[in-house]
């Protein structure tokens, strides 16, 4: 009996799959984010459930989309969270960056650790798409010494990204 071509399987995937993204989108945008204690609150559990599903779902059909689809509710996730200890903690204002910083600096490591094509690729643009946040929207009001101090961060951390990366290569 093969799971994967079960009609049953199909029709389950498609109702868990749409009742996990209706509760998503229902508690990030219509329930409040104020006062909610970060990573004990209904969204946290809610994003959790979807990326368990998502990696349920690769797992049984095989398919790389789940994946990513898992990736990027993380970071969603993650980006949910940084918005609700900002908006408690309005002097946290760099927050948002810093989480998804730490998210796509950790799943580009991990996924160069284990091997991982998925992460790496999936750490990579959301990489790219950090910087772009930070020296568009973030360092645009700094100082000139701390947009200094910034690329050059950029660079050690790139360069250790790219170090591990080889390192990792050459073992494989």
């Amino acid at each position: 009996y093969n799971l994967n071509k079960s009609i049953l399987f199909n029709v389950f995937s498609y109702i868990i799959g749409c009742v996990s993204l209706f509760t998503l989108f229902i508690c990030t945008y219509i329930y409040p984010s104020g006062g909610l204690i970060p990573f004990v609150n209904l969204k946290f559990t809610v994003f959790i459930f979807a990326i368990s599903t998502c990696i349920l779902f690769s797992k049984w059909s095989g398919k790389a989309f789940y994946k990513y689809m898992a990736a990027i509710i993380g970071f969603f996730m993650c980006h949910s969270e940084c918005v609700t200890i900002y908006k408690n903690i309005p002097s946290m204002e760099y927050i948002i960056s810093l989480g998804w910083v730490l998210y796509s600096g950790l799943s580009t490591i991990y996924g160069i650790i284990k091997n991982k094509k998925f992460l790496i690729r999936t750490g990579i643009v959301l990489s790219v798409l950090t910087i772009f946040r930070i020296f568009i929207y973030d360092l645009s009001a700094v100082e000139m010494i701390y947009k200094l101090i910034a690329f050059l961060a950029l660079g050690v951390i790139l360069m250790l990204v790219s170090y591990i990366y080889t390192s990792n290569k050459k073992k494989n």
